[in-house]
């Protein structure tokens, strides 16, 4: 890199965001020390081999899926609302707009599902329909098309309904936690 370096370039990234995880790639293994000074997740040194890299890889996507557990913020109206994801019960779209029902309240928001969809850990929530994102921890039974949590019932609609009772099996045996 012309007029910098990839510790520069690191402490860079992570001024914007923090929890970026970096894999330095170097040609020399002395170097790979310095990835500590910016916390670099890990090194791998040139020639790259396939199964080095792959592994490195899987590790940042694992410690991505991590963060995901991470709180989520939500615009309401002029308020920001910081919700740790395990409150969420589901997540429904009404009148063009989306409504966060929560253990003890309901939040009024704009955007969409996959909004939504896209900030939450994908392996504690899944679409029952296109109205609604549930989170699978909230899910108390399931009987036909109808899904309880708490003294809600909602609808599950006919095309999702396989892939949801895969995603909610997975989820109960433990393998999407």
């Amino acid at each position: 890199m012309k007029d910098s370096n990839g510790i520069d370039l690191a402490k860079a990234l992570q001024n914007v965001d923090r929890k970026v995880s970096i894999i330095f790639v170097t040609n020399l293994a002395q170097f790979a020390i310095n990835g500590y000074e910016v916390e670099a997740l890990d090194f791998v040194v040139k020639p790259v081999k396939y199964y080095d890299f792959f592994f490195k890889i899987q590790k940042a996507i694992d410690k991505a899926m991590t963060n995901k557990d991470m709180p989520i913020r939500i615009s309401s109206g002029k308020e920001l609302v910081t919700l740790r994801q395990d409150e969420i019960a589901y997540v429904e779209v009404m009148h063009h707009s989306l409504v966060i029902h929560t253990v003890t309240k309901n939040i009024k928001s704009y955007g969409t599902l996959k909004e939504i969809e896209a900030k939450v850990n994908p392996a504690l929530f899944a679409r029952c329909n296109n109205c609604y994102l549930v989170n699978l921890s909230h899910v108390s039974s399931v009987s036909g098309y109808t899904i309880r949590i708490g003294d809600e019932e909602l609808l599950i609609s006919h095309p999702k309904k396989k892939e949801f009772m895969r995603v909610l099996n997975l989820y109960l045996s433990g393998a999407r936690k």
